[in-house]
């Protein structure tokens, strides 16, 4: 059975491939937040990217969490479920998502005991890394657009 993890840990278990120690509180890192259509997201989360993962047509998932982390220790990251809880479209949209690009991509079961996937990197926003850090949204966003359309 998968083990039932925080959403920091997750991000940090996909790209290390380990558990963080000491562990990860879910709320450990702090970020401003700003509102858009009812969600709270980490105000340097790009709005093109949110726009994108809110409008209909990224309508086979659903987001769950995401960070735009600080540091090696708290990722950026985004998890979310996938509409169709069969394992085969989890397998497919981590496939598709490695294809494009995505090395760090994994799936386990959440809270709620559905699956849900996390996408992150050894990535975090800061003033050095704001261009990769915006980039990396946007094509996350429009990949997943994508393949909402294809899967």
């Amino acid at each position: 059975m998968l083990r039932k993890i925080n959403a920091p840990t997750f991000a940090y278990l996909t790209v290390y491939g380990k558990y963080p120690n000491p562990p990860i509180s879910g709320r450990e890192a702090q970020h401003t937040t700003k509102n858009i259509n009812g969600i709270e997201w980490d105000i340097h989360i790009p709005d093109k990217a949110i726009e994108i993962l809110t409008k209909k047509d990224t309508n086979c998932i659903e987001t769950r969490a995401s960070c735009e982390g600080d540091s090696p220790r708290h990722l950026t990251f985004l998890i979310f479920r996938p509409i169709s809880q069969d394992i085969s479209t989890v397998k497919k949209i981590i496939k598709f998502l490695k294809m494009n690009g995505f090395k760090y991509v994994s799936y386990n079961i959440g809270q709620q005991g559905k699956y849900r996937i996390c996408v992150s990197d050894h990535l975090y926003y800061s003033e050095t890394n704001k261009k990769r850090f915006i980039r990396w949204w946007i094509k996350l966003a429009v990949t997943l657009k994508h393949m909402c359309n294809v899967i």
